[in-house]
């Protein structure tokens, strides 16, 4: 079985939800975890990094009561909740403290990493004469360097 970090043990630990206990948290939370997991596996990154950062979006609208657009090709119970959030059910019905909660655990979408895509440089020389072109494509070079400290291997 799946299990959560302590640092995400430990925020369950210090916040009071009344209407829920711990362990009905951590399994909230492992069951949204799991879904991410198996979606990237069914649609992959792209495709789950957006369809979850829109539930996000639509959550945060949704709890503080502004305007909410419902998701392309996603089901929607009667209250108009969309799939991808329905393990956060209990999280979203409940007093302020679980509402706040349900948004940290919609947050888990961040653990998604993308490739940086460096072919987009290439576009930018286009219209450049070849003195700013080489003046760009030498900070590329160092950009690339720079971002590949911050983009690691992840499990």
């Amino acid at each position: 079985m799946k299990k959560l970090s302590k640092n995400r043990l430990a925020l369950i630990a210090s916040l009071q939800l009344q209407d829920l206990s711990s362990n009905k948290a951590v399994d909230i939370w492992i069951k949204y975890e799991t879904e991410i997991h198996a979606s990237l596996k069914k649609h992959g990154k792209q495709y789950t990094l957006g369809n979850y950062k829109e539930s996000y979006a639509f959550l945060r609208n949704y709890l503080l009561k502004l305007p909410t657009h419902p998701l392309s090709f996603c089901k929607v119970d009667r209250k108009g909740i969309p799939k991808t959030l329905w393990s956060l059910r209990p999280f979203i019905k409940g007093n302020r403290d679980a509402q706040r909660f349900s948004l940290t655990v919609a947050r888990s979408y961040e653990q998604i990493r993308l490739d940086i895509d460096y072919s987009k440089l290439d576009s930018i020389t286009d219209n450049m004469t070849q003195e700013t072109e080489t003046s760009v494509r030498n900070i590329s070079k160092k950009f690339k360097r720079f971002l590949k400290k911050f983009t690691r291997k992840r499990k």
